[in-house]
């Protein structure tokens, strides 16, 4: 669900939040930020202890804070496995590529250039065939020249090679289909630990299909996987699905412009009470709040599936707390009525019933229009209270029925009835 995803920022969560952003924010204007965290994803990469264990940490607070999320929405997952877990075995699917001839380097020469102009030292860098070198003037020079010029002068040449490795998925060379596995200091992307973490998975599950559930601004990486997965012969890959949805606009996690799912939960169920509270029909309940969270979950699920699921919305907390029209609270409502009928009413009516008495044009309309507002329509047209006990007996049973049917649907929605 497109609203969970989003929005779910833990809450040490809102900690490591602000940790995140404020580091996206200095590597902004000071590019050794970003240099530094590149360091550091090595030292994971190459195993040091120190980093491990820091990194550990915080999976694991993350982790804590998935389940205690994923529990009020009544979701729960047997485990949890991210591509980060395949760092040492993204290596073995590196030499696998390798080894099949897929796996391709490229090599990139910088040249440093220093010299003396006066008293004032110069530094160029480029990574292109072409250089300019400055000396009273910009003048362009070839690598020859260069090469001339240095046995001429004073100038030390600095060589450094660095390479990635890539796969060229369309087999000659296309730029737009060369996929990167390996940066140039050694260290493993996204896309090659999520090769291994596919491999294993199979290995391990033997699955039937796998299906990645992300926003659709991962279309291409998922394409790419599944393409490097059937030329290194995994048959398999065919049965890896992505499913793509549309985001919340409006939210950067970078810049800490979003709004933390726990929130949404509480500030709904603290709306949810104040409604209950004051509406005069509201029967006491034993747990108000937990009612307040079902029908909050309610009114936020069916709002994030209103859309088509590649749309992208801005969320809105009016649309999440309207009640009529085709809304969660308005699905909640309905269940709850119906409940209702069979607690007030089931211990005489539903033992034995005659169904021809639900030949009226009313009993016909609510089984065609099972899930729709008829079914509240129905609920005032065909009483069971004072009616004839074989009429009643029979209505029961078909709102019986509705309620079944509606709780089947909420439940398939992820809505607690």
């Amino acid at each position: 669900m497109r609203i969970v995803n989003l929005l779910f920022m833990f809450q040490p969560g809102s900690e490591l939040q602000l940790v995140y952003v404020q580091v996206n924010k200095e590597a902004a204007d000071d590019k050794s930020v970003a240099r530094s965290a590149r360091e550091f994803f090595q030292r994971l990469e190459l195993g040091d202890k120190q980093a491990l264990a820091l990194w550990q940490n915080f999976r694991d607070l993350s982790i804590e804070e998935y389940i205690r999320i994923y529990k009020r929405l009544g979701v729960h997952f047997d485990e949890y496995s991210g591509e980060s877990l395949y760092r040492e075995k993204s290596q073995e699917v590196l030499k696998l590529l390798d080894s099949k001839g897929l796996l391709q380097k490229t090599m990139l020469y910088s040249f440093s250039f220093f010299f003396i102009v006066g008293y004032t030292a110069h530094c160029y860098l480029n990574n292109k065939n072409i250089f300019w070198f400055a000396k009273d003037n910009v003048i362009e020079i070839i690598l020859l020249k260069i090469l001339i010029y240095y046995i001429a002068s004073e100038l030390l040449l600095c060589i450094s090679r660095k390479g990635t490795a890539v796969v060229d998925l369309s087999g000659n060379g296309d730029p737009s289909s060369i996929c990167t596995v390996m940066r140039s200091d050694g260290t493993s992307l996204y896309t090659t630990r999520d090769l291994a973490a596919a491999i294993d998975r199979m290995d391990k599950y033997n699955f039937d299909t796998m299906i990645y559930v992300t926003d659709k601004g991962q279309k291409k990486h998922f394409q790419q996987v599944f393409q490097i997965l059937q030329i290194m012969g995994y048959d398999w890959a065919e049965r890896c699905q992505h499913v793509p949805f549309g985001v919340v606009q409006g939210m950067k996690t970078r810049r800490g412009d979003v709004t933390f799912l726990e929130d949404v939960l509480n500030e709904i169920q603290l709306r949810m009470l104040q409604n209950m509270a004051s509406v005069k029909t509201t029967k006491e309940l034993e747990n108000p709040q937990e009612t307040a969270e079902r029908v909050g979950l309610a009114a936020l699920i069916i709002q994030d599936f209103k859309g088509l699921l590649l749309s992208d919305y801005q969320f809105s907390w009016d649309r999440v707390f309207q009640s009529r029209g085709d809304t969660g609270v308005f699905l909640q409502y309905t269940h709850a009525r119906l409940h209702s009928l069979e607690e007030t009413f089931g211990c005489g009516y539903l033992n034995d019933f005659n169904t021809a008495c639900l030949q009226e044009p009313q009993s016909i309309s609510i089984l065609q229009h099972l899930l729709s507002h008829l079914a509240a329509v129905a609920h005032k047209t065909l009483h069971v209270k004072d009616s004839p006990p074989e009429v009643a007996g029979a209505r029961l049973h078909l709102f019986r029925a509705v309620r079944s049917v509606l709780a089947n649907g909420m439940k398939l929605l992820g809505i607690t009835p």
